[in-house]
């Protein structure tokens, strides 16, 4: 819940700004744009201008009836009556097989009964971003700012160039609402061409904490003219000789504008920033890494 605060400048300015704070239950109807029935909303109204509101749950709601039969009956009753036409079904058929080939549905196990479980489709949406007519300094800057979130620094191969083109969109002085050269909207076009349907996959579990098992972290560092960063790698050997190598985490950092910077400099800051995440990490996993090593 939030709690908002009301302050006054001397200019008589009211400015907002939010904390919590505990509140009393206030209930209150509202009419809903789309219906002319009224609808209760069970909402936390405070004094001093806080508002909670609830999860939509119905109160004591009733135990649905198990409509499994009624679910089966339904594509059994569709089957007849494409039956009834060949190359409906033909068609029908051959699309619920493209389906399941590219992963857009899949079989469901059924569940034994008494267990409570959830079935969600694996497949996630994507967000397919629209076309900028005006591309600026400013729109730049959001649009990275709006994927750059990677603490892991899973996204580097991807955040890197971003970067770097907003670095050199600095360089020219342009004006935030100023747009931008060709030659930097084709660099834009191509970062934003390679973002779109970037998909990676993150193990699970990284980490086998078994009493048997051992570690070796191994510290991968680079440079360019432009950026430095560092990659982790946690190899795990477990009792019987298998050795299973994942990446831990990984950063990144652009190059200082100020003053250019020589390749064996960046490369140090380079070794630097390695060795800074590898104590973090180090730190962090409370883990006793058998071997150590830089590259």
């Amino acid at each position: 819940m939030y709690h908002q605060k009301t302050t006054t400048s001397r200019t008589s300015r009211i400015s907002m700004s939010w904390s919590l704070s505990e509140s009393k239950r206030k209930t209150v109807q509202m009419r809903t744009p789309c219906s002319n029935s009224r609808t209760t909303r069970k909402t936390i109204e405070i004094k001093d201008g806080t508002i909670t509101a609830g999860f939509p749950f119905k109160n004591n709601a009733e135990k649905l009836k198990n409509n499994f039969n009624i679910a089966i009956r339904r594509p059994q009753a569709l089957l007849k009556t494409l039956q009834k036409d060949g190359d409906k079904l033909m068609l029908y058929s051959e699309t619920l097989q493209a389906y399941i080939k590219e992963g857009v549905i899949e079989e469901c196990e059924e569940q034994p009964s008494g267990i409570t479980s959830f079935y969600l489709p694996h497949r996630h949406l994507k967000c397919i971003d629209k076309e900028h007519t005006r591309v600026t300094k400013r729109t730049i800057l959001s649009r990275i700012n709006g994927f750059c979130f990677d603490p892991l620094g899973l996204l580097t191969p991807l955040i890197v160039p971003a970067k770097v083109l907003l670095q050199d969109v600095h360089k020219q002085k342009l004006g935030w609402d100023e747009m931008l050269p060709e030659e930097e909207q084709r660099r834009r076009m191509g970062i934003e061409n390679d973002i779109v349907g970037f998909t990676i996959s993150i193990p699970r579990k990284v980490l086998d904490k078994a009493s048997n098992a051992k570690h070796d972290l191994s510290i991968f560092v680079d440079s360019s003219k432009r950026a430095y960063t560092c990659g982790l790698y946690i190899t795990t050997i477990s009792g019987d000789g298998s050795r299973v190598t994942q990446r831990f985490v990984g950063k990144s950092k652009i190059a200082p504008l100020k003053k250019e910077q020589t390749i064996p400099k960046l490369e140090l800051l380079a070794i630097l920033l390695g060795i800074s995440v590898a104590e973090t990490t180090i730190l962090k996993t409370e883990v006793e890494f058998e071997k150590i090593n830089l590259f």
